[in-house]
């Protein structure tokens, strides 16, 4: 993900999440936008006495605002994220500390949303976001 800096990536220094990215929960100063990312399930796969793979799903969320100077939409910032962390993790040529990365792709989308935040002056926050399916070895 950090070497995603074209413009619209999710690293980008204007466009991207620029709030960071947060397993579970972000701090209470964390900006926006930013991305949420968490395990949901890990199956072990047994052969025998010996674990042969897990077979994992994770969930990632979008957070945003809409932009103070009215450049896009935090619905569509959300969604322009999500869409390239779905892009991104098709399939990645990416390390797993100790593990074989032999499967990642979009499982299923989670329904956009919006929330009150009274706290952040009165808006909303939206979010976007999908589940993942992996296979590790």
């Amino acid at each position: 993900m950090t070497a995603d800096t074209i413009v619209g990536g999710v690293n980008n220094a204007t466009t991207g999440a620029t709030g960071g990215f947060h397993q579970l929960i972000a701090p209470q100063n964390a900006g926006f936008p930013r991305v949420h990312f968490q395990e949901i399930l890990d199956t072990g796969v047994y052969s025998f006495q010996n674990l042969s793979a897990d077979h994992c799903y994770y969930q990632f969320t979008v957070y945003a605002v809409d932009s103070p100077i009215g450049t896009e939409t935090g619905t569509a910032t959300a969604g322009r994220l999500a869409e390239r962390l779905r892009v991104l993790l098709t399939d990645p040529s990416m390390s797993v500390t100790g593990k074989t990365l032999l499967y990642s792709r979009f499982d299923r989308s989670i329904p956009p949303q919006a929330e009150w935040d009274d706290f952040g002056g009165g808006r909303f926050i939206y979010s976007k976001g999908f589940y993942l399916e992996l296979w590790l070895a």
